[in-house]
């Protein structure tokens, strides 16, 4: 679970050695990004399902969803993109 700073700072640690330099890709390419939307991008690219996400962030699946569509509108998001395609070219 993602649910305190500490708990936060573990994962992008773990998540760095194994995506190199995806934070870093992310935060150029789409600057105005929010530090929970970089978390949902991040179990995005892990292939996690809205559930698991919702779990390990310790809020709802429709949180989750809610935040994809607001991500979407935020980036500009035509509707046959999906946030999956944004992050496998990072």
């Amino acid at each position: 679970t993602i649910l305190t700073e500490d708990d936060w700072d573990e994962f992008s640690n773990l998540f760095d050695k194994v995506h190199k330099g995806f934070f870093i890709k992310l935060r150029q390419k789409h600057p105005n990004i929010t530090p929970a939307e970089t978390r949902l991008l991040s179990l995005t690219k892990l292939k996690l399902s809205t559930k698991e996400m919702a779990g390990m962030l310790g809020v709802s699946a429709d949180t989750i969803k809610k935040t994809r569509q607001r991500l979407r509108r935020k980036l500009d998001m035509s509707e046959e993109k999906s946030l999956e395609d944004i992050i496998e070219v990072l």
